[in-house]
Parts: structure tokens; sequence; C-alpha cells
């Protein structure tokens, strides 16, 4: 079961992509160390669009009250630009111990 709310079930599929992508471009042209540096840069877009997309932008209702918007961008209850992290983690890990 994929608890999201807001945007968070985007970055299901986008996470993997990028890591994916990331991994390619650097397997091709670097090796295993290239891969794993590229999937540090898709960890550290993670984190900037996570950033992007859960950013604090106060609105204006018509009576002139201001609140901020109330659906966060989660998976499984961690705000989206935190996987970002684990990813930049995941693949510094790997490229020690693998």
């Amino acid at each position: 079961m994929v608890v999201w709310s807001g945007g968070g079930c985007w970055f299901i599929l986008l996470g993997p992509m990028t890591v994916g992508l990331g991994m390619g471009v650097g397997f091709l042209g670097g090796g295993e160390t290239g891969a794993h540096l590229g999937a540090v840069a898709a960890g550290i877009l993670l984190w900037l669009l996570g950033r992007y997309v859960n950013r604090d932008v106060l609105y204006l209702d018509p009576r002139g009250n201001e609140y901020l918007p109330p659906n966060r961008h989660t998976l499984y209850w961690i705000p989206v630009q935190y996987w970002g992290i684990a990813v930049v983690l995941w693949a510094i890990g790997g490229w020690i111990f693998g």
C-alpha cells in the first residue's frame, strides 16, 4: 500500500526514473563510479524539486486572509525532498560497500 498526499505519488515514478537515467548516463561515461555519481546527481535533483513543490507560498482569499496551502507533498508521511537525501545516501553506500 502506497500512502501519499499532494503530488507525492509522482515521486514514486520520478525517483526511479531520475536515478535510472543518472546511473545510465554515468555508467556510459565512467563505469560503475560514474553510475553512482549519476545517482547522487539524481538525488540532488529530487531534493531541489521537492523543495520547489513544498515551498511556502502565502495565498489570499477574497476576504483578505492569508493562509498556507493545507496539502503538502509527502510520500509515506515524509516530505518528498527528503527522499532525495535517501537516494544520495543509497548511492554513496553502494559506492563504498559495492
